[in-house]
């Protein structure tokens, strides 16, 4: 997965929604169910399709991470189209007073690590 850092275009505010997914993904210690929850609410607002790509990708709620040619097969688009949506969704995302109230509320060391 870290690989297809390089094929994202990230913002500063998108980078930081990419680590807590990331962190999502691997650590349960740090993000708790509750934040999970929020987080499944969060990726709602982005619609069924671009929510199972960004699930995919990064492996949430329990789904085996996908590399990104597996999801271009998957909805017959090149990969970029799949790094183009992710960055999209993120970007989208990452703007929204739901996440910055999300931020605001999770655990000082968890904010750290995500910047």
């Amino acid at each position: 997965m870290d690989k297809s850092l390089d094929n994202l275009s990230l913002d500063r505010f998108s980078s930081q929604l990419d680590k807590y997914l990331r962190l999502a993904h691997s650590s349960a210690l740090l993000v708790s169910e509750g934040d999970k929850a929020n987080l499944n609410i969060l990726l709602t607002m982005l619609g069924a399709i671009d929510k199972d790509i960004i699930d995919a990708f990064y492996g949430l709620f329990g789904e085996a991470v996908k590399p990104v040619e597996q999801l271009a097969l998957k909805y017959r688009v090149p990969q970029s189209a799949i790094y183009e949506i992710i960055s999209k969704d993120l970007h989208r995302l990452s703007i929204t007073p739901e996440w910055q109230l999300m931020m605001r509320q999770l655990k000082p060391i968890v904010q750290k690590r995500i910047g």
